[in-house]
């Protein structure tokens, strides 16, 4: 198994695959925030039972924990009766646990201490990332660019959808400004080198590593029509706005990483005219959006299933802070994740009429 190249025609060819995936999968996913609880509950089960059949399949790992099972009769219901995974015991049977037998974790931790500036892919063919995540273990998480696409379609769709009700995105593509990590090998840094083809979207790089002054003088020169940032570095990219050294004019704001407070969503807003939006993103593949200068995340529940139980793993009602979160990711068939442990804290907003997201707050983040 070999690195595939990260200069030339391997960056270009990788930025025209991610970039006809991704127009693809949003395709796809335009529809699919007006979903009903029926509907969206369908497309549940048949991922899920995909996602199992997989599994139990090609992975050995899961060969042995899901014996007994038959995925083509599995329910939703069924979830719960299935072991929880820790990142501990998906890091150490990583080897085993990935649906590709010569997907190893020494290749993958060989890929990324390779990694430079420009994103690459392993074999050719999947996407390799590096999270410490809020428990502070080290993980790696693996999928195919495809799969990655999808990944970012979920958190796109909304800006996709207004695209097209404005006639579709402009010659060359929406400009995206991301101010993120430098590096390839975390999810930020990643999406917005691959991102950089054009259609439909145009993502800028702009390492939130810069110093401020530089990081201004690339958002000025690129003029993004989006905004996504840390929330650390919006707030001093919001008083870089007051104060005319940033002159830009975005159309829609979003923090990622930790979560706005009242007094930063409002200066933020003052600044550049628009509320931001919120976005809960883990690398894992569960990400969640505030509308906009809403504090109420809605999880794309398509992708992902996600568990909020107490510390004993039983679930937590409505209004009450779980201990952690266990996430089933419906779309990494490479490197499956069933139950799987996070450590946020989520409590439970009611659903919209007639839906079922799952709509929350995250503390910590």
């Amino acid at each position: 198994m070999t690195t595939s190249t990260s200069t030339g025609t391997g960056l270009e060819a990788l930025r025209a695959r991610f970039g006809a995936a991704l127009a693809g999968h949003l395709e796809n996913h335009l529809g699919r925030p007006r979903w009903d609880a029926g509907q969206l509950a369908g497309h549940q089960r048949e991922r899920l039972r995909a996602l199992l059949a997989r599994a139990a399949a090609q992975s050995p790992f899961y060969a042995r924990r899901l014996a007994g099972i038959d995925p083509a009769r599995f329910e939703l219901a069924d979830l719960a009766r299935l072991p929880v995974l820790s990142k501990q015991q998906m890091m150490a049977g990583f080897d085993e646990l990935t649906t590709g037998r010569r997907l190893t974790r020494a290749r993958a931790e060989q890929h990324l201490a390779a990694s430079g500036e420009q994103p690459s892919l392993l074999a050719g063919r999947y996407v390799c990332l590096a999270s410490g995540g809020s428990s502070g273990v080290r993980g790696i998480f693996v999928q195919t660019i495809e799969e990655y696409a999808e990944f970012a379609a979920s958190f796109l769709r909304n800006v996709a959808a207004a695209l097209a009700a404005a006639g579709g995105p402009p010659p060359g593509g929406v400009p995206v400004a991301i101010v993120g990590a430098a590096s390839p090998v975390h999810a930020s840094g990643f999406g917005a080198a691959a991102g950089a083809g054009g259609h439909p979207i145009r993502t800028i790089s702009a390492p939130a590593t810069l110093p401020l002054p530089a990081l201004v003088a690339r958002l000025n020169q690129a003029q993004p029509l989006i905004l996504h940032s840390h929330a650390t570095k919006l707030a001093l990219l919001a008083e870089e706005q007051r104060a005319g050294r940033l002159r830009i004019a975005p159309a829609a704001v979003t923090a990622m990483g930790e979560l706005l407070t009242g007094t930063g969503r409002d200066a933020i807003t003052a600044a550049f005219g628009v509320p931001p939006v919120n976005q809960f993103t883990r690398t894992e593949g569960l990400t969640g959006q505030s509308d906009p200068g809403g504090e109420v995340l809605t999880f794309a529940s398509d992708m992902c299933l996600t568990e909020l139980v107490d510390s004993g793993n039983q679930p937590v009602p409505d209004r009450t802070p779980s201990a952690k979160v266990l996430l089933t990711s419906l779309h990494n068939h490479t490197q499956p994740l069933i139950r799987y442990e996070l450590t946020d804290r989520f409590t439970r907003h009611p659903a919209a009429a007639g839906r079922a997201w799952l709509r929350a707050t995250v503390e910590g983040r």
